[in-house]
């Protein structure tokens, strides 16, 4: 038993190094989203990639089961948690006066890698963990800043290449619209077209903007040398030349241009077919093509140690990132002649160091706090918190006990004088509530009083206001019944129209066949007491009050009789409107006001009620049917 025990020795702690892989910093500056929208969108988006990837854990992690982006706006509890099922997540929110923060990590074991066109498969290799870092902040009244970080933790030693991936969320932010990230310039998934002096000028100051921490590719284009004249065999030789030579430029594939004209030439080529480069980088670099008429341009506004020709490649380094190398450098010029040699493998060999190039470099993340700051600064505010808490007790139970100290001193006397000076105080601010609920209760009163007076003056002078207006109406009547539709339709606008068809009954009309003033009355009442009533303003009894008190008499209105209008249709029926077709459509006189039964004194007025346009139409009047 001693001997085994003697044999046993603890299995030793392996030595680990960890180095960063892909890094990147940028903004989101959108006009359409505020900073704090932003945030939340930025949440929903890591969390829609999160579920992407956990579908086999579906149930599991209950904290990042929220809307999809696209959903917004929409309810974003944001919260600090962690979940450790093999695959940490942690979470860390930070709100105060100050700022806003919410920053995600997660960690993983190595899965290895899938076999791809461009690159074999490999192996998971044991010991090596991944943490994907991402995080948002917003700094007073400052833009949503934003990190991203993936992080290789392995044995020390390994010497097992490990690829740089580009995480999903930041492909997603790029091209949400409500976001876009921004690293000096949008990140974009094309290219800057660098296309007259404006542009070039706004290239250099770009390029020397320390706030830039990512490369920026500019491909000078070229143009064939040999053209022939024939228009068709240009055609054809260029398509030859762009399918095995080049990539020919499509300018209107620009997302964000440095300049607003357009004057690449239509014969210009790019020295490498970029495939997907221009995609797959994006976040990795920046990209701009350099127009072949503006080089010279280019030449002399950058100077010779930046000079370019026709179908050269450079590469401009961050100039706050590239300080900490060893052999620093500003740029990179690759040059056309080599390039032609082996276009594929130039492309391959760009887009490589490109997406190597993130990896043990020194990126300035602003503000940006990821997971293992941020929890250190939740933890110090929980002990500030607690700190200030228990400050705030001892100050307070010391002032206590000074109070009571000073009491006893003064004796039972002062005591007494005090409870009672607070008694008369007490009853004082009674009697001073009591004073002021009396006060406002009578203001209330008031209030009730003043506005339902006002209420009813508004009423008088609005039933004045129509009543002057009905006796302006009269002043105005015509005498002659050929006068009696311009009158109508002039004075009832969108309430009564009186159709051509009853427009030719009264011009042929003579001034003994009919008591004008009577007409005037009924279409008036058409046109307010009845059209009311039908549109849900008046009752019934409103409406019949209105009817004798405006004209001293009442007015019957009541169906035209589907007997009358089935037997005698073109009597009863009037074009009116439009169909679908773009043709007048039939329409029932329906109604009909009557008036008196002696042919003397008949009045009949046939119409029907619009009920999209709520207007009275009249077809027919003033004679019987």
């Amino acid at each position: 038993m001693s001997k085994q025990s003697n044999n046993y020795s603890p299995i030793l702690l392996t030595k680990t190094s960890s180095f960063p892989m892909y890094q990147l910093y940028a903004t989101v500056e959108n006009p359409k989203t505020t900073p704090q929208d932003a945030l939340k969108i930025g949440v929903l988006t890591v969390f829609s990639w999160l579920r992407e990837r956990a579908r086999k854990f579906e149930g599991s992690f209950k904290e990042i089961n929220l809307p999809e982006p696209k959903s917004f706006p929409c309810d974003v509890p944001l919260k600090s948690f962690r979940i450790n099922l093999g695959y940490t997540i942690h979470v860390v929110y930070i709100k105060d006066e100050f700022k806003e923060s919410w920053s995600f990590c997660l960690t993983e074991p190595d899965s290895g890698k899938e076999a791809s066109k461009n690159s074999p498969a490999r192996s998971a290799l044991p010991g090596r963990l991944f943490e994907t870092n991402i995080a948002f902040i917003i700094k007073g009244d400052g833009p949503l800043e934003c990190g991203f970080n993936v992080v290789c933790v392995e044995p020390e030693g390994t010497t097992e290449t490990c690829e740089v991936f580009r995480i999903s969320p930041v492909k997603y932010m790029f091209r949400n619209e409500r976001l876009g990230i921004k690293q000096v310039w949008n990140i974009i998934e094309d290219t800057y077209k660098i296309i007259d002096t404006k542009g070039i000028n706004n290239l250099k100051d770009f390029v020397n903007n320390n706030k830039r921490q990512l490369p920026f590719v500019l491909i000078a284009e070229h143009c064939p040398t040999e053209l022939e004249p024939d228009i068709e065999k240009i055609a054809n030789d260029f398509l030859a030349v762009s399918k095995n030579e080049g990539y020919r430029m499509k300018s209107e594939l620009s997302i964000d241009k440095v300049a607003d004209e357009k004057v690449i030439s239509d014969q210009a080529l790019l020295p490498f077919d970029p495939v997907n480069l221009f995609s797959y980088k994006a976040g990795f670099a920046q990209f701009g093509v350099l127009s072949a008429n503006k080089i010279d341009a280019y030449n002399e506004i950058f100077g010779p140690a930046f000079r370019m020709e026709e179908g050269d490649v450079q590469v401009f380094f961050p100039l706050e990132i590239n300080e900490g190398d060893d052999k620093p450098e500003n740029s990179r010029i690759y040059k056309h002649s080599s390039i032609a040699a082996d276009p594929k493998g130039f492309c391959k060999k760009l887009s490589d160091f490109l997406e190597n190039y993130p990896k043990y470099k020194k990126i300035n993340y602003g503000n940006v706090r990821f997971v293992m700051d941020a929890s250190i600064e939740e933890q110090q505010g929980f002990i500030d918190s607690a700190k200030s808490f228990d400050e705030l007790k001892d100050a307070l139970t010391k002032q206590k006990d000074d109070e009571i100290l000073a009491v006893r001193k003064q004796g039972q006397h002062d005591v007494n004088t005090q409870k009672q000076l607070v008694a008369e105080k007490n009853k004082t601010i009674k009697r001073l509530e009591d004073e002021i609920l009396d006060a406002e209760k009578k203001l209330e009163a008031e209030r009730a009083k003043s506005s339902a007076s006002e209420e009813k003056h508004a009423r008088q002078i609005e039933i004045l206001q129509l009543e002057n207006e009905r006796l302006k109406r009269r002043t105005c009547r015509p005498n002659d019944p050929c006068d009696v539709s311009s009158w109508a339709n002039q004075e009832f606008q969108e309430r009564l129209i009186i159709h051509q068809r009853g427009e030719n009954l009264l011009k042929n009309l003579h001034r003994s066949d009919v008591d004008v003033q009577r007409l005037c009355d009924a279409l008036e009442y058409l046109a307010f007491e009845y059209r009311d009533f039908r549109t849900g303003l008046l009752n019934e009894i409103e409406r019949d009050n209105k009817c004798s008190a405006n004209y001293n008499r009442r007015f019957e209105v009541s169906p035209s009789g589907e007997d009358s209008v089935r037997s005698n249709p073109v009597d009863f029926k009037v074009k009116y409107g439009e169909g679908f077709k773009g043709k007048p459509v039939e329409h029932k006189l329906d109604m009909h006001l009557r008036v008196g039964g002696d042919p003397k004194d008949l009045l009949r007025i046939y119409f029907f009620f619009d009920e999209n346009k709520k207007i009275i139409v009249v077809g027919s009047l003033p004679k019987h049917l």
